[in-house]
């Protein structure tokens, strides 16, 4: 852990605590903290001195990768007009998959035509049609289980073209309840179990195999544009190609009482899966210097941008919040990532307080050595008449 020279008590520090009056083992101040030390919820799903809200404003800002160094997007700004957010998607149309860049193509040739649109009103317009056109796609699937029916014994014959004709009545009927309209998944599970009261096996397997043609979205124009127009604009950007999109990772698993969280590239936190902070450095040997970027740019919007943000309090909030990622980093790569946050110039002392408690939450038997160093460096910071409870 680096520290920096700036006097207090006699002796250095990189932080310049704020200690004009002895700090008392109290909760911070509300207008800071939402509880106190002793009824955080540390499994939370994020810190709540961190709301969401207040992250994704952030993210507006500009913020790069913290893995790879690209630059993020927000996926609110999928709900842009589709004139817009579709240059999102230009360059990567070679690493699209054929069906989304189908569906790239088809929104292109129609948002001229519609300017004020976003991708899923897009989509909207093209349900109508794209809904009959499956409908003719599904019913060849179904005509051909009625054709298999007609191998089975009377009784099951009945039976499987009964099955049949239900599913037949959820494609056509839109005006039943949601929970009762076509669900392919739903359909397959159905047939699968008629299948299974089938003697003959060879008319079972037929049946099973015939019934899973059914159209889906990855392989149907006409199945994905019905399923996705549905969805809000950012579900169906994360569908046609989601790499460039901030998405928000935990530094520590919540499981281990991790609660900080920080943006991260979708690509790169699909990658990360469950392997560990320690594994994911080792993995992108750049990641620690892209990671100091992140930190810099925070620490220009705490500088400069704050008086944009809509966030109460946002440029304490701030410095709160890249304190406690250099903290996090630092634990959750067992001291491999030491970022510098020196930029900053002060941290209140009940900032630091707070952290030292936080840390020892921290429930990894993995971590203690090192959260033992972080303690120990953090409580060093401290004024010498202050202590932690």
């Amino acid at each position: 852990m680096r520290i920096l020279p700036v006097s207090i008590n006699s002796n250095f520090n990189k932080y310049n605590v704020q200690s004009q009056t002895p700090v008392k083992a109290a909760p911070p101040p509300t207008d800071t903290f939402v509880k106190s030390i002793d009824t955080v919820n540390f499994s939370a799903k994020l810190d709540e001195r961190f709301p969401k809200y207040f992250l994704k404003e952030l993210l507006k800002f500009g913020l790069p990768c913290p893995v790879c160094n690209k630059d993020m997007i927000p996926l609110e700004r999928l709900c842009e007009p589709a004139l817009e957010t579709l240059k999102f998607f230009t360059p990567h149309l070679d690493e699209m998959t054929p069906m989304n860049k189908l569906m790239y193509q088809k929104m292109s040739e129609l948002a001229p035509l519609h300017p004020e649109k976003n991708i899923q009103e897009l989509l909207g317009i093209m349900q109508p049609e794209a809904e009959k056109a499956l409908i003719f796609e599904q019913r060849e699937i179904l005509d051909g289980l009625n054709f298999l029916s007609r191998d089975l014994p009377e009784t099951k014959g009945k039976e499987l073209r009964k099955l049949i004709g239900k599913t037949f009545e959820e494609i056509f009927n839109v005006d039943i309840d949601v929970d009762k309209r076509f669900k392919r998944k739903r359909t397959i599970a159905k047939f699968d179990k008629f299948a299974k009261s089938v003697k003959d096996k060879e008319i079972a397997e037929k049946i099973i195999h015939t019934i899973r043609q059914l159209p889906t979205s990855d392989v149907s124009p006409n199945a994905y544009i019905v399923k996705y127009a549905t969805r809000d604009p950012e579900n169906i950007g994360m569908k046609m190609f989601a790499d460039d999109f901030g998405t928000l990772e935990h530094i520590i698993p919540e499981s281990q009482g991790g609660s900080v969280v920080i943006w991260e590239c979708s690509a790169d936190n699909a990658a990360r899966g469950a392997i560990s902070i320690r594994n994911q450095h080792a993995l992108n040997p750049n990641m620690a210097e892209n990671l100091q970027t992140h930190i810099n740019k925070l620490i220009d919007i705490h500088d400069n941008e704050w008086p944009n943000f809509k966030t109460p309090n946002a440029k304490s909030k701030l410095k709160e919040y890249i304190f406690a990622l250099r903290n996090e980093f630092f634990i959750a790569s067992n001291g491999k990532i030491d970022l510098d946050i020196s930029g900053l110039k002060s941290i209140p002392a009940m900032v630091i307080k707070y952290e030292i408690n936080r840390i020892r939450a921290i429930n990894n038997p993995r971590f203690n050595k090192v959260k033992k160093i972080c303690t120990e460096e953090l409580c060093r910071l401290l004024p010498r008449k202050s202590s932690i409870t």
